[in-house]
C-alpha cells in the first residue's frame, strides 16, 4: 500500500470540515504542515472572529479533530486585553500576546454560558496556572530611572494585576519574554501573529537578531534580581546606540 500525498489545498479543507463539524461554525484556516503520518497541524481563525489565532491538530482522513486551543485562545485573548494596558504604561509602544499553558491536549470542561472573567478563573484553577507574556517593544533611549521602573513592574506589579485583575485567589506561575526590536520588526511581528501561532521560518531568523529577556515566575518570585536586569537592558542599548550610529553614517534607517 502506498501513501497518499496531500496537497495543502486539501488538508486546509479538512480542516475546515473538521473544525466545523466540530464547532457548528466556519472557519479560515491559514497555514498547514504534517505533525506525523496520520495527524497535521493547521493555524485556525474562526470566520467571524480573525484576531483569534489559534492551533488544531487534525486528522488527514477527515475522521476529526484529534485536539486544538480554540477555547483556550479566548481565554488567553482575555488576559492580554487585561494586560496589554499596563505593559504599554510601562515600556510604550509594544506588541503583547498571552499563552495559557504549554499544551493544549484534553478537551475543556467549562460552562461556556458564564461571564469570560468566571471561565477563565475556572481554567486556572481546574488545568493550569501557567501564563506566558510574549511582549515585543519598539525599543527608545532608556534611563535609569526608567529600568527601576521596568524592574518593579515585572518583579511586583504585574503579578499584583493579575491577581487583581484575573485570579485573586491563585498566584500564577508566569514566564515574560521581552523582545527588544526596532519599528519595522514591530510590524512585522504584529502582522506574523494575523495568521500563526508560533515562532518559526523566516520569522524565527528575522527576530534572533534582536535582544531578549526571559522573566520566570515560581511562587511569586521573579528569577532575576535587578542588577541582572539592568545589566542585560544596558548592555542591549549600548549596541543600540553603536548600531544606530553606524546607521547613521550610512545613511541606513532602523537601529538593529
Amino acid at each position: 500500500m502506498r501513501n497518499h500525498v496531500y496537497t495543502e489545498t486539501e488538508l486546509k479543507k479538512v480542516a475546515e470540515k473538521s473544525l466545523q463539524k466540530k464547532y457548528d461554525e466556519e472557519f479560515v484556516i491559514h497555514d498547514v504542515w504534517s505533525k506525523n503520518q496520520e495527524v497535521f497541524f493547521a493555524d485556525c481563525s474562526p470566520k467571524d472572529n480573525p484576531e483569534i489565532v489559534f492551533r488544531a491538530d487534525v486528522y488527514k482522513n477527515g475522521k476529526g479533530v484529534e485536539a486544538d486551543s480554540y477555547k483556550k485562545t479566548i481565554l488567553a485573548r482575555e488576559i492580554n486585553r487585561i494586560l496589554k494596558p499596563y505593559f504599554q504604561d510601562v515600556f510604550g509602544r509594544c506588541y503583547t500576546r498571552v499563552l495559557l499553558g504549554m499544551s493544549y491536549q484534553g478537551e475543556l470542561k467549562i460552562d461556556e454560558n458564564q461571564p469570560i472573567g468566571v471561565q477563565l478563573q475556572e481554567y486556572l484553577y481546574k488545568y493550569s496556572n501557567y501564563i506566558v507574556c510574549d511582549i515585543y517593544i519598539e525599543m527608545q533611549d532608556i534611563s535609569k530611572c526608567d529600568l527601576e521602573t521596568e524592574y518593579e513592574f515585572l518583579r511586583s506589579t504585574l503579578l499584583e494585576k493579575i491577581q487583581s485583575d484575573i485570579c485573586p485567589d491563585i498566584i500564577p506561575d508566569l514566564k515574560v519574554n521581552l523582545q527588544f526590536v526596532d519599528e519595522e520588526m514591530l510590524k512585522k511581528s504584529q502582522n506574523y501573529f494575523r495568521n500563526s501561532t508560533i515562532v518559526m521560518g523566516d520569522f524565527d531568523w528575522e527576530l534572533r537578531e534582536y535582544q531578549e529577556i526571559i522573566c520566570i515566575y515560581k511562587d511569586g518570585n521573579i528569577d532575576m534580581k535587578y542588577e541582572d536586569y539592568k545589566e542585560l537592558r544596558l548592555k542591549y542599548e549600548e549596541l543600540r546606540k553603536k548600531t544606530t550610529r553606524n546607521n547613521m553614517m550610512s545613511g541606513s534607517k532602523g537601529y538593529l
